[in-house]
């Protein structure tokens, strides 16, 4: 069997941002099963891992990398900067003539900041569409990425093979290990988990639950101005950042996990609800707005509730015990779907297959 080589973070990396669980995701999956060329150890550590495999590429073997945590700086606008942009680029295409190279595509950031009122990066139009011209596969996170992907870049059809994000893992233990704030919630214990910097619905949230008789956990980066908000308010909790394992403890014991994605907005309508899977894998059901993904996933698991957040005042302070439990249930049955050993399977194997058939091929 041919080599498969990684770049990537390393297993035990310990991260407290939901967007790096991906990323993560997959170097636990590959595990031995990869050579890995580590990043996130610092920047100028980052480009010295990475152009040394660059430079010295191997042939014959399947290379697996992210978009668009590449492993170089992306956003670095410096003549310097730009440099190591196009020779990352131009590294990559030689390395995919020789070699299988699948991109995992975490997200797209010029169609992230157009639907958020960002500033346009531009500069990862280029790197994208270089990038996945050259790939054999490409693993979008999400059905609509894919096609999204498809209808930017028609000729990338037969590359398409998604891996959805999910949310966990099958060894994360479940039950926070500090029960006292559970201990005294009233209620029903509700839970969001993520970012939690202001303009994201947080404050609907805080709103919705302002008097309610039920307590709100906020666990996430970002909620530094969180505090000053919900000083008179004893239901509403706000934990702070903590790692992904820790994290899913504290998930794990509250009822139902909160997704008030904003569902006007393309991008959310696009990108997978990575809450979701992480609420459903902890056994617990969601409360989410009507976004495509979500609700794609609804018809085939309906194991929590999709309405406007408009209407959740109505779940929230009127939630039935038995309705609950009856939707926690599905939750807890469905669980393992949801985590990401399940979904990385056919994916594992694809790159197994791959490394064989070089070997017949040599």
């Amino acid at each position: 069997m041919r080599k498969i080589y990684h770049i990537g973070r390393s297993a035990d990396d310990c991260i407290t941002e939901g967007g790096v669980s991906r990323d993560l995701a997959f170097s636990r999956a590959l595990g031995s099963l990869a050579t890995r060329i580590q990043v996130g150890r610092g920047r100028l550590r980052n480009l010295y891992e990475v152009f040394k495999f660059l430079l010295l590429p191997p042939k014959a073997s399947v290379v697996v990398i992210h978009y668009p945590n590449i492993g170089v700086p992306v956003s670095d606008k410096t003549p310097a900067g730009q440099y190591i942009r196009k020779l990352y680029v131009l590294l990559v295409e030689r390395l995919a003539r020789t070699n299988v190279l699948c991109v995992d595509v975490a997200d797209i950031p010029c169609e992230q900041a157009l639907d958020l009122g960002l500033p346009i990066p531009r500069y990862y139009e280029d790197i994208e569409f270089r990038l996945f011209n050259a790939a054999k596969v490409l693993m979008p996170a999400s059905g609509s990425m894919q096609k999204m992907i498809v209808s930017k870049y028609p000729q990338l059809k037969s590359k398409n093979s998604i891996v959805c994000n999910n949310g966990g893992a099958q060894y994360f233990p479940k039950g926070s290990q500090e029960k006292n704030s559970l201990v005294e919630a009233k209620g029903v214990k509700f839970v969001y988990a993520g970012t939690l910097n202001k303009g994201r619905s947080i404050e609907t949230l805080l709103d919705l639950f302002q008097g309610s008789r039920n307590t709100l956990f906020l666990l996430g980066a970002g909620g530094d101005w969180i505090p000053d908000r919900i000083r008179e308010s004893r239901n509403i909790l706000y934990l702070g950042e903590l790692s992904e394992r820790e994290a899913f403890r504290w998930v794990s014991d509250c009822d139902v996990g909160l997704i008030p994605y904003d569902s006007t907005r393309h991008y959310y309508n696009v990108a997978y609800p990575t809450k979701l899977s992480f609420y459903v894998a902890a056994g617990i059901p969601y409360l989410c707005t009507p976004v495509v993904e979500a609700l794609e996933i609804h018809r085939r698991y309906e194991c929590g509730w999709i309405l406007p957040i408009d209407q959740w005042q109505e779940v929230i302070d009127g939630i039935d015990a038995a309705d609950l439990a009856s939707r926690k249930k599905s939750a807890i049955g469905s669980s393992n779907d949801f985590t990401w050993e399940s979904t990385l399977e056919p994916f594992l194997k694809f790159l197994q297959q791959e490394s064989l058939d070089l070997d017949l091929v040599d």
